[in-house]
């Protein structure tokens, strides 16, 4: 019988870190400007599709906001909760659009060719802010937590 202190081979120096485990490592303001940053993402594609249903074409653009908007939604929901899955949601929910919005400026999407050059859309530069801000504290974020979490497996061992 394995004792508790005992930890497997196969795991033995790596981190314990599960993206379903509560944020111990940053402070409730900063989860509080994480989830305003992720639902500010959501109100944005909100707004940029023209409302609740949208009128966004091609159709796949059109999912493509509702991901975003959901995604966002529940990374808020998760960060409020200080769960350090809210952080790896909500950055796939400001990469993907950010990357979306660059690629349909410069080299153009499929279905939807007309906004090579636009880069004078307001709503899309604030999106890029909004987004640009939610990346770089998740990043941080995420790098604290891990870097406390290998500090406490090499404590622990």
């Amino acid at each position: 019988m394995q004792k508790l202190s005992e930890r497997p081979a196969a795991t033995a120096g790596a981190p314990r870190l599960s993206v379903l485990a509560d944020d111990t490592t940053n402070p409730l303001p900063v989860l509080v400007v994480g989830a305003g940053l992720a639902l500010a993402i959501a109100v944005i594609h909100l707004q940029d599709q023209g409302g609740l249903l949208g009128n966004v074409t091609p159709l796949w653009m059109k999912y493509g906001y509702y991901l975003v908007e959901i995604g966002s939604t529940i990374a808020a929901a998760l960060l409020i909760r200080g769960k350090v899955l809210g952080w790896i949601v909500g950055l796939a929910s400001s990469v993907g659009p950010l990357t979306g919005y660059l690629l349909s400026r410069t080299v153009g999407v499929p279905g939807d060719t007309g906004d090579i050059g636009n880069w004078a859309y307001l709503l899309g530069t604030v999106s890029l802010l909004v987004e640009g801000t939610f990346i770089l504290l998740a990043v941080i974020s995420l790098w604290r937590i891990g870097r406390t979490s290998v500090r406490l497996d090499v404590v622990g061992s």
